[in-house]
């Protein structure tokens, strides 16, 4: 039964009213999004050292071999984790500096040669930023994200409302009409709708797992954890050398046979774990369905999350994410995703410009409250702009954010400190450490006011934690233990601040 047109008009209302105000701002999350689905390919077109390039029949590296080759090519480097998306892309290991948040090294897997390094994020997670969090930076990424995965509630309304809106909708998968030499506004309307028809079970699909992660980040905001980490293992030094990952993936797959590696992640202090990441073949919890934690001593196994053995929150939360990154199928799914968000991409450009062209001569008596909703939002589009230089130079974070304190002496080293206040009171705090001191620490930390001292964590060059309140004269003293057993302070009075 079809809709009248009096009957269809508040529909149409409504499905402009849910997609204009945010249209720009959609269409630039659906684009983006599904750019990233196909990023690395995107990418290797002009920087080739992002892919596998031929095996020539020469058998794979061992692990520990890729891993030594990113080691030895970022001498002043620390190597934190490593990682291979699909069988024709190179590995990439991830790598601490010094004066730069991180860098990433692309290693042959065939001839465990490091093809390129890149600082920062590089193309692949400069994209993944703007789509996920529009770029926001540092304490700010939470509202970036909330910004974004909030626009799956207008998006789940506007392609509910646009079934009301085109009659018989279905026509549309049998007889798609795009016509081209009608005119531009026609042009336009059949793309959105041809494009919105064909691209109907993946908008409802990103509008679905969009508000799971907005639910999810407000469940974390509140204090639940998902996967909540595994006890620390019992280790007094992080490893001086790095562990023998060949060996860790043997033992993992003597408990998991068929275990498929895709991503690890190396132990850099006290009591963290080998972390290995992957599948057996189970579609719907994706590539990182299966996660064993190894004491990096002794590879014993120490804990382990797996399908079988996860809640209902944590396989929801697996199955969200690949159902939005379609990357549980390989090649198959990976193409049927992008082909999907070109068609909502497109149906999203041509919904927007017909609305355009229709509200292009305002209507007598109407004082462009219509828009504003529009208007409200250009200050989110702001961010993206300030932060795409930084993004793109490779240097995001590299200067922590919070009032710099001088750089002091710590026994034979130097550390630099950051401290920002936050709205609850605490005090965030980052630790920059020589590189001689990122490699010899066994623990650090910071105490204000002779008050209780906290563990500094984090990526090894930039520790972070965070102190409580305190009444006092506010000097804050920083403290480095080395793993032969040394120990050096150094303090900060209030008048450095």
């Amino acid at each position: 039964m079809s809709h009248s047109p009096k009957r269809r008009i508040p529909w149409f209302t409504l499905h402009g009213w849910l997609a204009v105000p945010v249209w720009f701002l959609l269409t630039l999350i659906c684009v983006t999004g599904t750019v990233l689905t196909i990023a690395y390919e995107v990418q290797g077109l002009w920087d080739p050292a992002v892919l596998a390039g031929p095996a020539e029949d020469r058998p794979e590296q061992p692990l520990n071999a890729i891993l030594a080759a990113a080691a030895a090519a970022t001498p002043d480097g620390i190597v934190t984790a490593l990682g291979r998306r699909d069988l024709h892309l190179a590995y990439e290991a991830t790598v601490s500096l010094p004066d730069a948040p991180e860098a990433r090294a692309f290693i042959n897997p065939y001839t465990a040669a490091v093809q390129g390094i890149s600082l920062g994020p590089g193309f692949t997670g400069t994209l993944l930023a703007l789509h996920g969090w529009l770029l926001f930076p540092g304490d700010f990424t939470t509202l970036g994200w909330y910004a974004v995965t909030a626009l799956a509630l207008p998006m789940l309304g506007a392609t509910l409302t646009g079934l009301f809106v085109y009659r018989r909708f279905w026509t549309a998968l049998i007889r798609p009409r795009l016509r081209l030499t009608a005119g531009a506004r026609v042009f336009w309307g059949d793309l959105h709708r041809v494009g919105g028809v064909w691209g109907l079970w993946f908008a409802l699909l990103m509008a679905i797992t969009g508000l799971w992660f907005f639910t999810a980040a407000v469940l974390a905001a509140n204090g639940v954890r998902i996967f909540p980490p595994p006890k620390p293992v019992a280790t007094r030094d992080a490893p001086d050398r790095l562990p023998d990952a060949d060996a860790a993936l043997a033992a993992v797959r003597a408990a998991a046979p068929g275990f498929r590696l895709h991503y690890l992640t190396l132990p850099t202090q006290p009591g963290q774990a080998l972390v290995l990441f992957g599948d057996r073949g189970t579609a719907l919890t994706g590539k990182y369905g299966h996660r064993f934690y190894l004491h990096p001593q002794t590879l014993e196994i120490t804990a382990a999350i797996t399908p079988q053995g996860m809640t209902a929150l944590q396989t929801t939360a697996r199955a969200m994410g690949s159902l939005h990154f379609g990357n549980f199928g390989g090649p198959l799914t990976k193409t049927v995703w992008t082909l999907g968000g070109v068609l909502l991409s497109a149906s999203l450009l041509g919904g927007g410009i017909v609305w355009l062209h229709r509200t292009a001569r305002p209507k007598a008596g109407d004082r462009g409250w219509g828009r504003l909703p529009g208007v409200l939002l250009l200050p989110l589009l702001v961010v993206p702009v300030l932060s795409l230089g930084s993004y793109a130079s490779g240097r995001t974070d590299a200067v922590p954010h919070g009032i710099a304190l001088p750089r002091q002496p710590l026994g034979p080293h130097t550390v630099t400190l950051w401290l920002e206040t936050e709205a609850d009171g605490t005090t965030g705090v980052v630790a920059v450490l020589s590189p001689a001191a990122a490699r010899s620490a066994r623990t650090v930390t910071v105490q204000r006011d002779g008050g209780k001292a906290v563990a500094l964590r984090g990526p090894p060059y930039r520790l972070r934690g965070t102190l409580r309140p305190a009444a006092g004269s506010g000097a804050v003293t920083l403290t480095l233990e080395t793993r032969d057993g040394s120990r050096y302070s150094t303090v900060w009075p209030p008048a450095s601040r």
